[in-house]
């Protein structure tokens, strides 16, 4: 996968700001500095990952640009990440407008919040589970490793 490195990624006018070489990347990295890793084409990633400190943000974004499904990964344990939060949104028929979210809270006892959200309705609705959450562990990513985390299938 063909990575691009930048400052951040401007979600409203969906593009990257202040591209970065490898190296400025790779310094922000190993001094855990805020960096954002785009994925396939710099103008049209398949997604975009913030790295900050101990906290990672993928975004998966649709042939519009539009995040359809985020990740956010917490550093846990030294060199750990769990996911702890999983949002997956759906649009308006031909809209940047997001007509319904289901957002997953996962902690590591195994507990799940979930949390669904129609923005046409305005309409919340609240459930609790219990799930195997081994698959959301995973190793806090080396530099230029970050294919595990820009999975969108997890188990």
């Amino acid at each position: 996968m063909n990575f691009t490195y930048c400052k951040r990624w401007f979600m409203a006018k969906k593009r990257p700001i202040d591209i970065w070489d490898e190296q400025e990347a790779r310094k922000a990295h190993g001094s855990r500095h805020p960096y954002t890793v785009l994925a396939g084409d710099p103008n049209f990633p398949e997604c975009v990952a913030e790295v900050i400190n101990d906290y990672i943000g993928v975004e998966f974004l649709d042939a519009d640009l539009r995040v359809y499904l985020s990740y956010q990964f917490q550093e846990l344990e030294p060199g750990r990440v769990f996911l702890t939060m999983a949002t997956h949104r759906t649009f308006q028929e031909n809209m940047s407008i997001v007509a319904n979210g289901t957002t997953y809270f996962f902690k590591p006892n195994g507990i799940v919040d979930i949390e669904d959200q129609d923005f046409v309705t305005e309409i919340i609705s609240t459930r609790q589970t219990k799930a195997d959450l081994s698959g959301n562990w995973d190793t806090y990513p080396a530099f230029g490793k970050y294919e595990s985390l820009l999975k969108a299938e997890r188990t």
